[in-house]
Formats: C-alpha cells, structure tokens, sequence
C-alpha cells in the first residue's frame, strides 16, 4: 500500500469517528481531526518532496559526469549506482552497487542484472554479492559475507564471473579482500578456484566432499560427505541444504573435490596470480567503471552510523 493510500485510509477513519461523536465535544474532537489531518498531509508533502529532490540530485551528477543509476524505463533508478555492463559469449548484464539495509555494520550489495524499477533485487537478476566495508587500521577491506546466482541462471560457470566482478571492485578502489567464516561449500570452492586459502588456525574448519549427484526426480543435486558427519549436519542446515539444492552422502564419493568450509578465506601471498585471472575472465567482455560509481555511492548517501548491537564486528558473529 502506498503512502497517499494509506493517509486516505486513516483520513476515512477520521470522519467517521466525527460523524459518531457526540455534539458535547465535537468541538474538542474536530480540533484533534484537524491536527492529525495536518500532520499527515504534510508527512505525505515531505515524501513527494524527498523524492523529488533525489532525482534532481541524481540528475545532476549524471550531466557532471559521474555515473548514472541503471535507467529503468526511461528514468532514473534512486539508490542504485551503475558500475557497467558485462557482456559475456552466453549471458550480458547490468552490474551496479547499492547499499544493504543492514543497521548494525556498513554492507554494500554488487547487483548483476537489469529492468530495475527501484533499487531492490528482483527475480530477474543474475545474481548479487554482498560484502561489508570495514577499517582495519587505516586501510579499507572488503569482507565477503555471501553470494547468489539465481537459480535459473545456475550451471553457466556464472559464480566465476560474479566473483572476479567483485574482486576487480575491490582491486580498483585499492580494498583488500576477505571473507568471514563461510558454510556454502560451492562459495568456498569458487574462492579457491581463484587461489584464497583457508584459515587454517581456525579449529572449527571442517573438510568437506563436493560431488555431483543425478536426482531420481531430474536435475543434479550437490551431494556433500565427510568423515564427520554429525559436524556437518550441526555446520549445514536442512533448511540451507533444501535451498542449495544440496544432500548428504552416506557413502565418500569416488569423484570429488574437498574444499574447507565453517572458516574464513585469505588472499595468497601471490596477489599478482589472482589479478590474472580476474583479467582472463573480464577482458574484452564489456567496461566497468568500478571506482567512478564506488565514490559516487559514497559521495550521494549519508555516512553510516551502526546501531548500538551485540554484534561483534571484528569477529564477524
């Protein structure tokens, strides 16, 4: 329900609670009527006017220079900053940055898709990254705390493609990335594929099997096995299992890759090696304008001020 429904709504109310007084203190009630009527109308004015002033704002930084939101039928899109478009030999599509509604730490989102109405994720998208902004001692760091590739678009090898998009985010803007301890073991796999490591100080890390399973019902299944799997089942919900389309195996599978899940990844010594493959997977496939839009974003909303929480956000639990 929108906001000019919702004020006619509550006006509706109103009179009808006038027409049920009685005479007595009629008086004393059209003054409360008229008071709440005032104050609705003008947060209704505010609204109207907040919006407006956006998107002249936006405007604005367009005929400057800077980057543009993703136009989305002819007109602008608040809130979300277009990085660029990547156009691949199976799938193209928009990539753009937006802030993350999290109150308690400053999260970005790296949106992959187009047709945005508004700056929220929609069913169409390709996928997205989510990603916290941190300050380790003077030097930005981008923690990753997960990725989606929608799961229409799944089995194109398009997790590659989102993660080097990332990773040559954090390259442009001179962050240095990392993640927080991950449970999806087909993340973790995309991380080493690009030549993270696992923490292994981390006792909590526990090895797991990734295979491949045909399902009786059609499609493949991500069939996952360990020598532990009471900690796995404790690690992996079935919830998450159920949405990732993942199983449990009875059985080691004969064929598999092993991957450390319920721990963090950190950047090889040998930065140089995944800036190769990040070049490899992006070059010639469209122009991203990472640090354009990155400092737009930053320059066009407010500083982020966290909510007093529990969270700790050096551990990231």
């Amino acid at each position: 329900m929108s906001a000019d429904e919702l004020t006619g709504n509550r006006l509706r109310v109103l009179l009808k609670i006038v027409v049920a007084t009685p005479q007595s203190s009629m008086a004393l009630t059209r003054q409360w009527v008229g008071c709440l009527a005032s104050v609705l109308l003008a947060a209704v004015v505010y609204r109207v006017w907040r919006r407006r002033r956006l998107l002249d704002r936006l405007q604005n930084n367009n005929k400057a220079g800077s980057p543009s939101p993703i136009p989305a039928r002819g007109s602008f899109t608040p809130g979300l900053w277009r990085v660029g478009r990547f156009s691949g030999p199976s799938v193209s599509f928009d990539v753009a940055l937006r802030r993350d509604k999290n109150a308690t730490m400053e999260c970005l989102e790296l949106v992959c898709g187009s047709d945005h109405a508004d700056s929220k994720r929609n069913v169409r998208d390709v996928g997205y990254v989510l990603f916290e902004k941190r300050d380790v001692r003077g030097d930005t760091a981008f923690v990753l705390r997960g990725m989606q590739v929608n799961p229409e678009m799944r089995g194109r090898k398009l997790s590659k493609v989102i993660m080097a998009i990332w990773l040559h985010l954090c390259f442009e803007v001179g962050a240095s990335p990392g993640t927080i301890p991950l449970k999806k073991p087909l993340i973790c796999l995309v991380l080493e594929q690009f030549g993270f490591t696992p923490c292994m100080a981390d006792h909590a890390a526990l090895q797991v099997e990734v295979s491949e399973v045909h399902s009786a019902a059609g499609g493949n299944l991500i069939g996952l096995w360990a020598t532990d799997m009471k900690k796995l089942g404790s690690v992996i919900s079935k919830r998450t299992c159920k949405s990732q389309k993942m199983v449990f195996l009875s059985e080691r599978p004969a064929y598999s890759s092993p991957v450390y899940i319920h721990t963090a990844y950190e950047l090889p010594e040998d930065l140089a090696l995944v800036q190769c493959k990040v070049r490899e997977i992006l070059e010639g496939n469209g122009k991203l304008g990472m640090r354009e839009a990155y400092e737009s974003l930053l320059r066009s909303t407010k500083p982020f001020t966290p909510r007093i929480t529990w969270y700790n956000p050096h551990t990231g639990l």
